[in-house]
């Protein structure tokens, strides 16, 4: 659990509003899976950072997409740091959506040697799905799963 609080704690101090605090972040994410062998594709659309990164056979049958964006709302710089409250987290882009980006990080390193019966790919987008920068672009390169 600690290093998945320092994890989210990471993400949460970059201020995802922000075109090259987004490409930061996702540098981020980059070292991370990297220091883990996990495979990795880095895409860039309209200046901003993409990541993809597999694990699991590359002959399986199905394929499992754990979409993760890591932009969040604008806001004043001082509070872009995790603090604690009792049993809670609060920062910026906690719920939407860095703990699942950080979950998902600490996901594939943890599984990277396990035998799973399918392919699973993240994808870490600099935006939700509506402006076309992330998700909507992986899906017209065909960066596509079952699930």
């Amino acid at each position: 659990m600690d290093d998945l609080k320092k994890i989210l704690g990471d993400l949460v101090a970059f201020k995802s509003f922000e075109p090259v605090e987004i490409n930061r972040c996702i540098d981020y994410i980059h070292n991370y899976l990297k220091k883990d062998d996990i495979e990795i594709e880095l895409l860039e659309n309209n200046g901003l950072k993409i990541l993809v990164a597999w694990i699991g056979p590359k002959d399986a049958k199905k394929t499992l997409i754990l979409n993760n964006h890591i932009d969040v709302v604008q806001n004043d710089p001082k509070y872009f740091s995790m603090t604690e409250d009792g049993d809670r987290l609060i920062g910026p882009g906690i719920f939407d959506m860095k703990a699942s980006g950080a979950v998902t990080m600490q996901l594939l390193t943890e599984l990277k040697n396990e035998k799973l019966p399918i392919r699973v790919m993240a994808q870490f987008v600099p935006d939700e799905e509506t402006t076309g920068k992330g998700t909507q672009y992986l899906v017209q390169k065909k960066f596509l799963g079952d699930f």
